[in-house]
Formats: C-alpha cells, structure tokens, sequence
C-alpha cells in the first residue's frame, strides 16, 4: 500500500511567459571564498561572504513587473526539508511543495505572478478555479514560493 498521492495535472502560467521549459536543476552556487587579484595572478583571500539563498521565500507584491527582455528559464516543484526537487509525478504530500521559478531579464524586486490551475479548467482546489502567486525575484533571479498549496484542500484526479 503507498501514501504517495498524485500530483493532479496542473497548468501553471506565468504573467510574462506563456509556458516553461523543464530543464536541469539550479546549479549549487558556493559563496565565494577566493578572488584572483587582478594585479596579479596569486590568489587574495576575502573576507566569508553569507550564501545568497536561492531557496529564501520570496516577498508578496501586489502587481506583476512587465519587463522587456525578462524571460522564465525553468520552473519546477521542490518538497521535503532538503528542498529537493520533484522528478516524478507522485509526491507524499502536496502541503509542503514549493513552487521555484528562475529567471532571467528582471530585476531584484521585480514582481513575477505564477498562476496555478487545472488541465481541464475544473476547479483545481475545492471552490478554487485557479491558485494565482506574486512573488519578488531575488538577486540572482529566482523567484521561490514556499508551501503555495498550504492553505488548499486539492482536488486530486
């Protein structure tokens, strides 16, 4: 007997980018430690920087930014305390799924809206046509919304 569930077959739109790509996972990015001098070519050591977390959740804002050259290059579910990324289509429990969508052409600050529904426009929770996210894009570009079906009772097909 299993306890995954289904995840239902969902539509995910965002304001500025009609459909997504599915490509490979975030690279890690380590902290800088080392920078080469450009006097010459011996490694300075710098002072430890704090990680920038791609993963931080990202502020609410009211208004999608419309951003000329701004694109999505991948968006994908993530679950579990480790935040790993979802490869299959069955996941123990949708409550702690998060939602992370990198881009590429906004701005820190800028406003991305994510839009989640079903495949055939049923409700894709219950009395919930459609699920509609607005979240800041971080310093390098990604826009993270942690535990975006938290607060719904999904319609799981």
């Amino acid at each position: 007997m299993t306890l995954a569930r289904r995840l239902p077959a969902l539509a995910i739109a965002l304001a500025a980018w009609p459909a997504f790509a599915t490509g490979q996972a975030a690279p890690d990015l380590p902290p800088p430690t080392r920078q080469t001098s450009p006097r010459d070519s011996s490694d300075t050591p710098v002072a430890p920087q704090a990680p920038i977390r791609i993963l931080a959740p990202s502020t609410a804002c009211d208004t999608p930014t419309v951003r000329r050259g701004g694109q999505v290059d991948d968006i994908y579910w993530t679950n579990g305390p480790d935040n790993a990324r979802v490869t299959a289509d069955e996941v123990d429990h949708y409550v702690d799924l998060n939602l992370v969508v990198k881009t590429t052409g906004y701005r820190p600050g800028d406003c991305i809206e994510a839009t989640i529904q079903a495949d055939d426009g049923e409700d894709v929770a219950t009395d919930v046509r459609q699920i509609v996210l607005r979240g800041r894009v971080n310093e390098i570009g990604y826009v993270y919304f942690q535990a975006p079906l938290r607060r719904h009772t999904m319609i799981l097909r």
